[in-house]
């Protein structure tokens, strides 16, 4: 019976320290297997920040990109809208020029009709001749600077239209590059 008793024993304490060591380890693990679910939260949690900060920088550049491209393009067509103005203006300026020198020719020509200049049999014979000649190289001249004119705005008009054909080229952004990955 002493032995068998001894045997129980033995077996008793092999199962305790067994059980004892079972709960080591088995504490052991739980307490690691929280540090490490503490740890992915964290991890989780850092990636998530920045991941929306990184959102929220790459929200405001499409934003400043898009205001910066209505802003050129509001750009764009105003200086459009002050040039046509200005040709506007230009031509209304040349119309009522154009009719002052009419309005200005048919008061002459009523002044004429009522009263009529010398004959032309009265004066000189050199003196026509020689004022024809006059106008007819100061018409000349004036035809001459109406033709420059003409070709300067021609020229003008060119220039204007290739420079908004470019700023419209250039008025749109590549978003792309205002991306992070």
């Amino acid at each position: 019976c002493s032995s068998d008793l001894l045997q129980r024993q033995r077996k008793v304490a092999i199962a305790v320290q067994s059980w004892d060591r079972t709960r080591r380890v088995r504490l052991k693990f739980l307490a690691d297997r929280a540090k490490l679910v503490q740890l992915q939260r964290w991890w989780r949690s850092l990636k998530k920040r920045r991941r929306f900060r990184n959102l929220q920088q790459n929200v405001l550049r499409i934003q400043a990109a898009l205001r910066g491209m209505q802003g050129r393009k509001r750009a764009v067509q105003y200086r459009a809208d002050v040039h046509w103005l200005g040709l506007a203006v230009k031509r209304l300026i040349r119309i009522r020029r154009a009719r002052l020198a009419k309005r200005a020719w048919r008061a002459e020509m009523m002044q004429r009709y009522l009263r009529p200049s010398p004959s032309p049999t009265r004066a000189a014979p050199g003196s026509t001749k020689g004022a024809l000649v006059r106008e007819v190289l100061a018409l000349r001249q004036q035809f001459e600077d109406k033709q420059e004119e003409v070709r300067r705005l021609k020229d003008e008009n060119a220039d204007w239209l290739e420079h908004i054909n470019e700023l419209r080229n250039h008025a749109c952004l590549r978003l792309r590059g205002f991306m992070r990955t």
